[in-house]
C-alpha cells in the first residue's frame, strides 16, 4: 500500500487529498464498477431523449440511469468527489446560489413546490451527472461521448421516418406535438425543434473530434455525420445552425495543424458542392433559416420579434425584483405576452434575483477558466472546451429555464472527458505516467481502473 507521501508524488490526489486505495486498486465491487460503465452508456444515449420521460416530474429514463450509476459508484467506493479539480467549490457555490435564489424568490410568492422540481432538475444536470462522469477514465468517455452521438442520430431516423412515412397528423394522437410538428419541423426523441438542432450540434462537434482523435472509423463518422445533418436541416432552427458554424468554425481554427484540416475540408467541400448543384433540402428549413440568413432577415427566422419583446419587457420587469426574485414560472403570469422570456441569464434575474444571476455567472466562468486550463496542454481539448461553451452561451441567450439535461449534459460530457486523466491499470502501485493528467494535478478527477 502506497503511503500518502508517495501517493501525492505520483499525483493520485483529489482536492490536495491522497486518493482512497479503492481509486487505484482492485476491490471486491468490480462488478458493481463494471455494471455502473455500462449505466452509464445507456444513459449517455439516452440523454437527448426528452420524450422518454415521467412529464409530471421531467424524470427521464436518462436521469434514472445516471442516478442508478451514482448509488453503483458509491457502492463500489469509486465516486470522485472533486469532479471539477481545483474549481469544485467555486462550482457548488454557483449551483447553491442559482437554486438559492430560485428558492428565496419562491417561498416568498409560494412557488415551493414548483421551485422543488426545478431544483432537483438543476441538481442532477450540474451535480449529479458530473459526480457520475468523472468518476470514469478519459478512454471510457471517449465511447459514452460515442455513445451520446449515437442515440441522437438513432433519435433524427425515428424523427425523419415519423414525418416522411406516417406525417403530422399520424403521430400527433400518440406523442403529441413532440416528434413532428405542424410545419413539418422534427422535434425526433427531444422532443422540441430547437431543443433538437441543440443536441444535432452537439452530436456533430463529438463527431468531429472522434474523427481528429481517430476514435471512430472515417465511414462510419461520415455516416453518422450525414444522418445528424439531416436531422438539423429537418429541425429548421438558425441558433443551432449559427451554433454549428461558431463552434466549428473555432475548433477549425484552433486546431488546424492538429488534424481538422484532414476532416472539415472534405465536409466543407462536399457541403458547398451539394447546396452549389441544387441538392433537396427540407422545404421548413429553406423558409424558416435559409432566407433568413441569404436575406440577412432575422425576422424569418422563427419569432426572433416576439422573443424580442419580451427580452424587453424583462429589463423593466426585474427592476423591483433584484434581491428577492418572482419565484420559478412566475415571470409568465407577470408578462403581457404570458410567456417566459427566451433569455436563461434574464429569465433568472427576474424569477430568483441577482443572487440567481450570479450563480449562473459563476457556473459559466467556471467553464471558461476551465477551457483554458485544459487549452494549455491540449490544443484540441482546449478547442473543443471552448467550443461547446460558445454553443451552449448562444443557448442562454435564446432559451428559457434550460434545467433538461440535453443542455447542459452534454457540455459537462464534453469537460469530463477533456479533464480526465488517461485509464489506470488495476495495480497497487501505478506508474507515474499512468496517473498524470496531461492537464496538471489541479485538473485531475480522480481517474479510476477500467
Amino acid at each position: 500500500m502506497l503511503t500518502a507521501t508517495e501517493q501525492r508524488g505520483l499525483g493520485l490526489e483529489i482536492g490536495g487529498r491522497p486518493l482512497p486505495p479503492a481509486a487505484y486498486a482492485p476491490d471486491g465491487f468490480a462488478t458493481i464498477y463494471s455494471a455502473a460503465r455500462w449505466i452509464v452508456l445507456i444513459a449517455c444515449f439516452f440523454l437527448s431523449w426528452q420524450l422518454v420521460r415521467i412529464p409530471a416530474l421531467n424524470f427521464t429514463l436518462s436521469d434514472g440511469a445516471f442516478i442508478l450509476a451514482l448509488v453503483a459508484l458509491l457502492l463500489a467506493g469509486r465516486l470522485n468527489p472533486a469532479f471539477f479539480g481545483r474549481l469544485t467549490s467555486l462550482w457548488m457555490v454557483g449551483v447553491l446560489m442559482l437554486i438559492g435564489g430560485l428558492f428565496v424568490g419562491s417561498i416568498v410568492h409560494d412557488q415551493t413546490l414548483r421551485w422543488s422540481i426545478v431544483a432537483s432538475q438543476y441538481l442532477i444536470v450540474f451535480l449529479f451527472v458530473p459526480l457520475v462522469l468523472t468518476s470514469f477514465d478519459r478512454d471510457f468517455l471517449g465511447k459514452a461521448t460515442l455513445a451520446f452521438t449515437y442515440g441522437v442520430a438513432t433519435s433524427q431516423v425515428l424523427g425523419i421516418i415519423a414525418l416522411k412515412w406516417f406525417g403530422y397528423d399520424a403521430v400527433v394522437p400518440y406523442v403529441g406535438r413532440t416528434v413532428v410538428r405542424g410545419n413539418d419541423r422534427i422535434g425526433a426523441m427531444t422532443a422540441e425543434p430547437n431543443a433538437n438542432g441543440a443536441v444535432c450540434v452537439f452530436a456533430l462537434v463529438f463527431l468531429v473530434l472522434a474523427m481528429i482523435d481517430r476514435r471512430i472509423h472515417p465511414f462510419l463518422g461520415a455516416l453518422i455525420a450525414a444522418i445528424v445533418g439531416a436531422g438539423l436541416l429537418f429541425s429548421a432552427s438558425f441558433t443551432s445552425l449559427l451554433a454549428l458554424a461558431a463552434s466549428l468554425g473555432l475548433i477549425g481554427i484552433l486546431t488546424w495543424s492538429n488534424g481538422f484540416k484532414s476532416i472539415g475540408m472534405p465536409l466543407l467541400v462536399i457541403a458547398v458542392l451539394y447546396i452549389g448543384l441544387g441538392g433537396p433540402l427540407p422545404q421548413i428549413f429553406v423558409e424558416r433559416v435559409a432566407e433568413a440568413v441569404v436575406g440577412l432577415d432575422l425576422s424569418k427566422a422563427g419569432t426572433f420579434a416576439g422573443r424580442s419583446a419580451l427580452i424587453a419587457e424583462a429589463w423593466t420587469l426585474a427592476d423591483p425584483h433584484l434581491l428577492i426574485g418572482m419565484g420559478v414560472d412566475k415571470f409568465r403570469e407577470a408578462s403581457i405576452h404570458g410567456a417566459p422570456v427566451h433569455n436563461l441569464a434574464l429569465l433568472l434575474l427576474n424569477e430568483g434575483g441577482a443572487i440567481s444571476l450570479i450563480g449562473l455567472t459563476t457556473l459559466l466562468l467556471c467553464l471558461f477558466s476551465a477551457s483554458i486550463m485544459v487549452g494549455r496542454t491540449d490544443h484540441v481539448g482546449g478547442a473543443a472546451c471552448f467550443a461547446v461553451l460558445v454553443v451552449i452561451l448562444l443557448y442562454t441567450m435564446s432559451l428559457p429555464h434550460m434545467y433538461a439535461r440535453h443542455w447542459f449534459g452534454p457540455v459537462v460530457l464534453t469537460f469530463s472527458f477533456y479533464m480526465a486523466t488517461k485509464r489506470l491499470p488495476f495495480s497497487p502501485h501505478p506508474t507515474s505516467q499512468d496517473v498524470h493528467s496531461p492537464h496538471g494535478p489541479g485538473l485531475q478527477p480522480g481517474s479510476v481502473p477500467k
